[in-house]
Order: structure tokens, then C-alpha cells, then sequence
């Protein structure tokens, strides 16, 4: 479901590296204004998110806009 609220997208993503995925079909939404905690264990995938959302990594599969 789309908001006009979002400030963050995420369309089936998929981010990795050397055809090695570390996140994997990831939907959903960051609203504007919310609190967000990125947590899990060591190779879960974290930086590689924020990596993703910031630019730095584009996705294999899928859109963050």
C-alpha cells in the first residue's frame, strides 16, 4: 500500500554484492517523521540496506525511491 507519507520505498528489493544477495525481496515503506531501528545478527544484511537506501548500493532486483 502506498502513502503519501513515505519518505522511503522499497519495491520487491533485493541488494548484494558480486551476485552474492544479502537482502532479499524486501517491500514496504519508511514514513516521514518515524523512528526506525535497524537490527540483527553480524551478515544480516544491515549496511547493506542503508548502503541501498543512500545510493552508494543499487539493487540487484527491484526499486528504493
Amino acid at each position: 500500500m502506498r502513502t503519501p507519507h513515505a519518505i522511503v520505498r522499497f519495491e520487491n528489493v533485493t541488494l548484494g554484492y558480486l551476485r552474492h544477495p544479502a537482502v532479499h525481496h524486501l517491500s514496504g515503506e519508511i514514513a516521514r517523521g518515524s523512528l526506525l531501528a535497524v537490527v540483527g545478527p553480524n551478515g544480516a544484511g544491515k549496511s547493506t540496506l542503508l548502503k541501498g537506501i543512500v545510493g552508494e548500493l543499487a539493487p540487484m532486483q527491484g526499486n528504493i525511491t
